[in-house]
Formats: C-alpha cells, sequence, structure tokens
C-alpha cells in the first residue's frame, strides 16, 4: 500500500504484522517435546562426537533423553491424531487419566508450528446443538505464542460433489463461513445482528446464515433502522459477563444523507444490540483507557497519525473538513475489562494490529516481551502462551455442520485441526 501520510510504499498493518511475526521465528521456537526437535537433538549429538552406543541409546533407550524411542517419534510425525506424551503430563496434572479426557470435548496441542488433536471421540467431536458449551483444551508445546480461532462453517448447502460424482464423503461444499472463538469483538456483534450490520448500508442480511431449524431455536428478534424484525444470535447470559449496547447513531446506520428512522432495537423495543461485556472468545483490546476518556464520549486522542490510509472523521475547527480521528462512544465497551469492538473498516481495520496508544505493533514498544496489541484484538486469535494451557469454553451459536475449525493464523498452511463432528449433518435441513 502507499502511506497516505509519508507517501511510501509499505505492508499494510495486517501484511506487516505477519511479517514481523515470522521474521522472528527460529529453531529456538521449537518445543522439545517436537518428534522433530528430537531427531535434531540425535543429530547435534552424532555430530558433537557422540559414540556409536549413545547414539542407539538416545534413538531405543527409554531411560536416555530425548523421550521417547525413534518408532515413536515417527508415528507421531505420520499421525497428527494423537497427543504426545508431554501433553498428557499437562491433563494429569489436571488429575486426567490418560485417554479418559477428563472435562474436555477435545485436546488440540501446538508443537513445530504445527497441530495435534484428540478427544473422547478420537479424531471426531460430538455433535452439538445451538447454544450447547463445547470444552477445548488447548495446550502449546512450543517455546513462542500460538494463537487459536474457531471456524463455524456452518452445514453443507448442497451435495454436488457426492450426488452427481459419487465421491467426496468430507468435501466442503457451500458454505456460510464465520468465526465463532478466537475473533476480534465485532464478531460477536454480528452474530447478534445475524451477521447483517454494514455501516451507511442499513441492515442487509446475508442469506444461509442460519439455514437449518435447528439454527433457529434459539435466536434473538431486534428492529433494524426501519422498524424491520430481524433475527439474530444473542450468547447466553452467564457467557455475557454483562451487557453492552452496542447503539450506532442513525447516520451510521444508513447514512450521513439518509440516516436511519431509528436506532438498533431489541425485540423488548430497548435502545442498542445486546452482546456481552466479557464474552470469552472475543478480543479485549480497549482503543482509550476509560480513565483518561470517560464513558460515553468519545477518545479524544488524535490517531489519525497512526492510520496510514489517511482516515479522518471529526471536524474540530468547524472549516467542514474532518481534521481528526477519534474513536466513537458506541464502539466503546463499558466493561473496562471488556473489548472495544473494532469494525473491519477503513477508519478503524488498522487498528486490529496497531496499537492507537504508541503506532506500532506491540503493547509496550520499550518491552517487546510484553506481546503484541493483536493479542489482545485477537486478530490472530486468542493467545496460548509460549509452554502454556488454556481451558477454552465455547458457546456454539449455530448446532453441529461440516467441521470443527480450528486453527493458528500465523501458521494457517501448517497449524489446523479440524474434527468432524458425530452426528449426522444432511444439507441443510437437519
Amino acid at each position: 500500500m502507499i502511506n497516505a501520510h509519508t507517501g511510501s510504499v509499505q505492508l499494510d498493518p495486517q501484511g506487516e504484522s505477519y511479517a514481523t511475526r515470522n521474521r522472528g521465528l527460529s529453531i529456538a521456537g521449537i518445543g522439545a517435546a517436537a518428534p522433530e526437535m528430537k531427531l535434531h537433538t540425535v543429530a547435534q549429538a552424532v555430530l558433537a562426537g557422540a559414540s556409536p552406543l549413545q547414539v542407539l541409546g538416545m534413538l531405543e533407550d527409554e531411560q536416555v533423553a530425548p523421550r521417547g524411542v525413534l518408532d515413536d517419534w515417527c508415528d507421531l510425525l505420520e499421525d497428527q491424531r494423537a497427543l504426545p506424551p508431554e501433553a498428557w503430563d499437562v491433563l494429569a496434572a489436571e488429575g486426567i487419566d490418560q485417554d479418559s479426557f477428563g472435562p474436555y470435548d477435545f485436546v488440540s496441542v501446538y508443537l513445530n508450528n504445527e497441530m495435534y488433536g484428540e478427544g473422547p471421540r478420537g479424531d471426531r467431536i460430538r455433535g452439538w446443538d445451538q447454544s450447547d458449551s463445547l470444552r477445548v483444551k488447548l495446550i502449546n508445546l512450543d517455546e513462542h505464542s500460538h494463537y487459536y480461532r474457531l471456524v463455524d462453517f456452518g452445514p453443507k448447502l448442497h451435495d454436488d460433489i457426492r450426488s452427481n460424482f459419487s465421491s467426496g464423503s468430507h468435501s466442503f461444499e457451500i458454505m456460510s463461513i464465520k468465526p465463532a472463538y478466537g475473533a476480534p469483538k465485532v464478531a460477536e456483534m454480528q452474530w447478534r445482528a445475524g451477521w447483517g450490520f454494514r455501516p451507511h448500508y442499513d441492515v442487509i442480511q446475508q442469506p444461509d446464515v442460519f439455514p437449518r431449524p435447528v439454527d433457529e431455536e434459539r435466536l434473538s428478534p431486534y428492529l433494524d433502522g426501519h422498524g424491520h424484525v430481524r433475527l439474530g444470535y444473542q450468547y447466553s447470559t452467564a457467557a455475557r459477563g454483562g451487557d453492552f449496547r452496542f447503539n450506532p447513531p442513525p447516520f451510521i446506520i444508513g447514512s450521513t444523507a439518509h440516516p436511519s428512522p431509528s436506532r438498533l432495537r431489541e425485540g423488548d423495543g430497548t435502545q442498542g444490540l445486546v452482546i456481552g461485556q466479557m464474552t470469552e472468545g472475543y478480543g479485549v483490546a480497549k482503543m482509550c483507557s476509560h480513565r483518561q476518556h470517560p464513558l460515553g464520549s468519545f477518545c479524544e486522542s488524535d490517531i489519525s497519525a497512526f492510520n496510514p490510509y489517511g482516515a479522518k472523521n471529526i471536524d474540530t475547527d468547524g472549516d467542514g473538513n474532518p481534521d481528526v480521528l477519534w474513536f466513537p462512544p458506541f464502539l466503546r465497551n463499558p466493561n473496562p475489562a471488556g473489548g472495544d469492538i473494532i469494525p473491519p473498516t477503513g477508519a478503524w481495520k488498522t487498528f486490529l494490529w496497531i496499537n492507537p496508544a504508541n503506532g506500532t505493533l506491540f503493547i509496550d514498544p520499550a518491552n517487546p516481551g510484553a506481546g503484541y496489541w493483536a493479542d489482545l484484538t485477537y486478530a490472530h486469535g486468542r493467545p496460548v502462551p509460549a509452554m502454556g494451557d488454556i481451558s477454552a469454553e465455547i458457546e456454539a451459536p449455530r448446532a453441529s455442520g461440516q467441521v470443527f475449525y480450528q486453527f493458528d493464523d500465523l501458521f494457517h498452511d501448517n497449524a489446523i485441526f479440524s474434527p468432524h463432528p458425530t452426528s449426522s449433518e444432511p444439507v441443510r435441513d437437519r
């Protein structure tokens, strides 16, 4: 892109994030539990002058490091549908016996920038109904952060490959892909709007977001800017952890020239669409401090210099031209610990990766070890810390469909593990 302030060619903020993160990768980031790293350890020992007997011990003796033996490492290399022993150590610390999986519906493990997975149903996961909760254990055995995002593919909307070509039992037919965990806060708002809210275009409902009766059982009505009844998914009261009313002004719902006649309203007539203050799995980044900029007001710090597209939205000197970029009050979460809605629009998409407080990718550029701004926005997913683990509680906005699609956005080519649900899932009308 061309930076609107400097005229220079540069990576866009998303590309800068990917490039910076990948530039810092090295073999030191691969966890010792990886079978590839165990083989590397043996190779290093050979290069350092280990005797044939010592090397044989490393490959065949359970009591000699690295952990396990060559056959175990090769099995794991060939089949990622099993957990490494080091992952079972993490589960054992929770009192979970091997192969029981305790309370978890699935266990996903990051290792050598790939994902391994297994659950009570092997490489599949139980089917679920709309609003069911699924528990997933995320274990990172690498020496750098990984990210977790769950995408709901929904049901197959047709079955042409199987019906016309007698193949493709797990083919991905036309689908409606939506993030359901490890996504920016704006994704939760879109579930509530039925994936129909587009700034300045009224409410435009996408087709086939909730195509089956089982996807409509727990939908909640709301009224758009023209008083039309719409449907969307609202997370449970327990999951929301307090209410955050998304209440954009009429010119945002419609346009400056043609504002909507009324605000968005819940089915009971109250203004604003209710989403959660603290819904798990959605971003927690704050665009400004409640102490410095009270709720109900703009974040009155001009961040236009950090937006390379040159966006500005407020005219402060009365000349009819916007001269600053202030974050608006209707996108601010009332909970000091809850994430703000950062829309993927020209004005705000930059700040899914760029910290509005300092214009860098980092939470604190003086201390890069404190993490990246994207760790808070969930622009790459929910972070799973190096050599750490998370127990994720995931509320399902739709009933089980084609696949439980899990991945790390930074390593999407390799770090994917996506079990298919065990429930039968006929096309469209389960």
